[in-house]
């Protein structure tokens, strides 16, 4: 599906540059430039962003009391 109608930047693209690092919406569009023109996809983008950022705030949350990292059924972080 394509997020960024001006740069024609897919959500697979913005996928894959989030799987090898945590970003801002900010930091997102300095790296591929979606959401410079003229904005209206920054919804979408800080959509695919939310469910990541929760998820790191949860293990950041159990790395502090000494939980181990959660796991999802088959046997992967959730963070990945």
């Amino acid at each position: 599906m394509v997020i960024c109608h001006c740069k024609a930047i897919s959500s697979e693209f913005i996928s894959t540059l989030l799987a090898t690092r945590s970003l801002t919406v900010e930091e997102l569009t300095k790296q591929c430039g979606a959401g410079s023109d003229c904005g209206q996809c920054l919804g979408l983008i800080e959509g695919m962003l939310a469910p990541r950022q929760i998820n790191q705030a949860d293990q950041m949350a159990l790395t502090a009391v000494g939980l181990p990292e959660r796991r999802n059924n088959a046997g992967f972080s959730r963070s990945h």
